[in-house]
């Protein structure tokens, strides 16, 4: 019996396609945030005060990593020694913004008070924060938001609202929060069951595919569900589906990892063209973007500019899905 299978024309790349990261002494800093350590942190920024306003990757600096990470300690500290509460990264992204990303109903709570802006939004999007926190499922975040007074009615730039974020991300809870607050239905997706994706009966040479965040990709194909570079290291949101970019506990799946390589945008780009022309590569999803998922349109706009015919799946949100089909991306 013969099993159908479509890598044959679908090219996973695990090339880093992200922007810049913290490098040499910062990186120590950004480890010490990761790790939560809270004593590590605050002793390097003693020492050497220029660290205060450190760029640990994208313009982030340690004020908006201790609200992403909610370092309450570190985060006093800052704000003690003049950091300002509206500084921007690169994106224009503030710490509260990253507070709410982070899931960090605390912290939020700490920046409302201190007057930080609620009408923060991703420029590339157009997304604010109660959608941001509608995408991740957040029903705490959600709640805290709404009774801060956030814009309600806010579209992004597809004319969206946070309700039909966590529609189509399957976020029932959160969509309930946002329903009762009388926030307007724009019709897109309701994804609040991964049943009808995965039970569906497909064709040879069909697939259903996932964006899982990061690096991560799932693949129902006829015979299986393949999960690729899964990482379930963030905030869990209240559920857990596909539609949001995770995988339900009661799934068994395969899980290969791959680790990223670093190089210029340019020579990443270039090494992605030439397999798609030399491996008659029909379809390309792109991974390791670090959680910078503009890195994927840019590789969009790099294929037109260099006239390359290959369909890229450059996922925006995490659960964004996709569908294969005789060789093209839909």
């Amino acid at each position: 019996m013969k099993k159908s299978f479509v890598f044959i024309s679908i090219l996973f790349l695990t090339l880093r396609l992200g922007g810049s990261w913290a490098r040499g002494e910062n990186q120590e800093l950004l480890r010490l945030f990761e790790s939560g350590d809270t004593a590590g942190i605050l002793k390097i920024l003693e020492a050497d005060p220029q660290q205060l306003k450190a760029d640990l990757g994208e313009g982030m600096t340690p004020l908006h990593y201790a609200a992403y990470t909610g370092n309450e300690t570190v985060f006093d500290y800052l704000v003690k020694r003049g950091l300002d509460l509206h500084a921007r990264d690169k994106r224009g992204l503030t710490p509260i913004w990253f507070a709410v990303s982070g899931g960090r109903p605390a912290m939020l709570k700490k920046l409302i008070a201190l007057g930080a802006d609620l009408g923060v939004a991703e420029g590339r999007t157009g997304k604010t924060m109660l959608h941001e926190a509608a995408l991740r499922g957040d029903s705490a975040i959600v709640k805290k938001l709404l009774a801060a007074g956030i814009r309600k009615d806010a579209k992004d730039k597809t004319g969206y609202t946070a309700l039909s974020y966590a529609l189509k991300h399957g976020h029932k809870t959160a969509a309930n929060l946002l329903r009762n607050a009388g926030i307007e239905v724009v019709p897109w997706e309701a994804n609040l069951d991964d049943s009808t994706h995965l039970e569906k009966s497909l064709d040879n040479g069909e697939a259903y595919i996932w964006y899982l965040r990061h690096s991560g990709w799932a693949l129902k194909t006829r015979p299986a569900l393949l999960v690729f570079d899964y990482r379930d290291s963030d905030v869990a949101p209240d559920e857990k589906l596909l539609a949001n970019g995770h995988i339900r506990p009661d799934i068994a799946f395969l899980l290969n990892s791959y680790a990223p390589h670093d190089s210029y945008a340019e020579a990443r780009q270039n090494g992605i063209f030439y397999a798609v022309d030399k491996l008659k590569i029909k379809s390309v999803l792109p991974m390791h973007g670090g959680d910078r998922e503009e890195a994927y349109a840019l590789l969009v706009e790099g294929a037109a500019e260099n006239k390359v015919k290959v369909d890229v799946g450059a996922a925006v949100n995490r659960g964004d899905r996709l569908f294969f089909l005789k060789g093209a991306l839909k």
